[in-house]
């Protein structure tokens, strides 16, 4: 609220998140934002299987456009 407000009065203001980058909306807050970061992790242990000794075939991405 004081950035927002100190921002209204003309200041040049800056938000620093102490925990992850991005804050609640990013991170916990929105469902779509959730499931794309999910979507976007499981993707990645896919990519790395081998390193657990997992071997995963013909793995792809398929988004709606």
């Amino acid at each position: 609220m004081a950035a927002i407000r100190a921002s209204q009065l003309g200041f040049k203001t800056a938000v620093v998140e102490r925990e992850n980058l991005g804050g609640i909306c990013l991170n916990w807050g929105c469902i779509p934002t959730k499931a794309l970061l999910k979507s976007a992790q499981v993707m990645e242990y896919i990519q790395h299987s081998k390193d657990y000794g997992v071997t995963v075939g013909d793995a792809k991405a398929d988004f709606p456009r």
